[in-house]
């Protein structure tokens, strides 16, 4: 059985950035577990910050988490995939974040990523809060999911008026291209998101195609694969 398909293979042979895969994994690992390579880095991988936390909650196997490899026909091999991790983040399983992937944990966030993730390429998940993504996942390309404002706004009281908030991803969920998910978003197990949506407030139905900016509910008992 071979560990990872032909094309991939063939790209992590050719693209693997090493010295950033061993240091990387030795330093949230240990040497013992380091050593197993567990995340693999593609050279183009930028390791911005290596604090924080991160955790795989499965035994550890050889490239279970691939980060800057697999990508689109639009794709280019300039595309900088970013590591920028301060606080929580948790790999359920295996996870495929493509070529220009940029992911920033912000300290005291967490990020939780389901088995069996991938993202295409050149996405971003801004996590300043939390952000839980379920299982068998699949995000197309230019999606950004952001939990924060970015910037705070005060009243006359000094109160916070834009607190950051939470995103859940349910299982078994596709995002087309180009979608924004902003914080308080919920998005029900199984469901689909139209290429170009915004996304602002919680979908709490399974099964839904979810379409336009912001969204709205457009079907309903939809399935990604054949019964």
């Amino acid at each position: 059985m071979q560990l990872f398909p032909t094309n991939i293979k063939a790209r992590m042979t050719k693209y693997l950035g090493l010295p950033k895969s061993l240091y990387l994994n030795i330093k949230y690992f240990g040497i013992k577990d380091g050593l197993k390579l567990p995340i693999m880095l593609a050279g183009k991988v930028v390791l911005k910050n290596c604090k924080g936390t991160v955790k795989i909650g499965s035994p550890l196997k050889r490239g279970m988490i691939l980060i800057g490899f697999t990508s689109t026909p639009l794709s280019t091999l300039k595309e900088h995939s970013v590591w920028n991790i301060e606080g929580e983040l948790e790999f359920k399983g295996n996870a495929t974040l493509g070529r220009g992937t940029k992911i920033a944990v912000g300290k005291n966030a967490k990020l939780t990523i389901g088995k069996h993730f991938e993202i295409t390429a050149n996405s971003s998940i801004s996590c300043h809060n939390e952000i839980v993504i379920g299982e068998k996942c699949l995000f197309s390309w230019d999606i950004l999911l952001l939990d924060t404002d970015g910037h705070p706004y005060f009243s006359q009281q000094n109160e916070l008026m834009n607190p950051n908030g939470k995103i859940i991803v349910g299982d078994n969920c596709w995002l087309g291209c180009r979608c924004l998910v902003l914080k308080n978003t919920q998005i029900g197990s199984g469901s689909i998101v139209a290429s170009g949506s915004l996304l602002n407030k919680k979908f709490e139905k399974t099964d839904c195609l979810i379409a336009g900016a912001p969204a709205k509910i457009k079907k309903e008992n939809i399935s990604r694969t054949k019964s």
